[in-house]
């Protein structure tokens, strides 16, 4: 084989190699974060507001501040048929984390036993079978770095829809640090 190809794949195996160490040592650095702000949490300074337009039932934030410096923002939207609960990660004013849960109801949460009675339907609002699901974002100077969904698996950051998630989540998070920054 020419050296000039051998030299060329080890190259590409080389940088790929260190691409993958570097993003590994990036969550690493990630998730201390996490810990760190998850530990000190109820020593932060928070504010809350109520949020319309994200979904048909509303929303609630609340942000949290350490020293004027915003390091969490927990939003959860509502819905009849579930809600979702998104937690926005900062540190040195960037978004580097977003743990995000979605509840999904087996009927809408105003259907108790006597409202199915009287619409002659089954289905009743039953908390026991409401299923959760979790996702993570991870971000590194404001761009996508990895995404784990509900099953842990690692998701493809090249697909379109994976990047325009990711990009979507990233201006909510803008937008909401802003609402909280006077």
């Amino acid at each position: 084989m020419n050296k000039k190809i051998i030299l060329g794949v080890l190259s590409f195996f080389l940088a790929f190699s260190m691409s993958a160490q570097s993003i590994k040592s990036d969550i690493k650095k990630i998730k201390k974060s996490y810990k760190e702000i998850v530990k000190n949490k109820d020593s932060y300074i928070n504010k809350s507001t109520d949020l319309m337009g994200g979904s048909s039932e509303g929303g609630h934030a609340i942000a949290y501040f350490e020293d004027n410096n915003i390091r969490l923002i927990d939003v959860t939207w509502y819905g009849e048929m579930g809600k979702t609960a998104r937690s926005y990660y900062y540190k040195n004013e960037k978004l580097f984390f977003i743990f995000e849960e979605i509840y999904t109801y087996n009927a809408p949460i105003y259907y108790d036993k006597e409202a199915a009675k009287e619409d002659n339907s089954v289905a009743f609002f039953d908390d026991k079978k409401t299923t959760r699901l979790e996702n993570r974002y991870y971000y590194k100077n404001n761009e996508l770095i990895r995404v784990l969904d509900h099953t842990k698996k690692e998701q493809n950051l090249s697909l379109i829809e994976t990047k325009e998630n990711g990009n979507r989540l990233l201006k909510e998070a803008f937008d909401l640090k802003i609402d909280f920054v006077d």
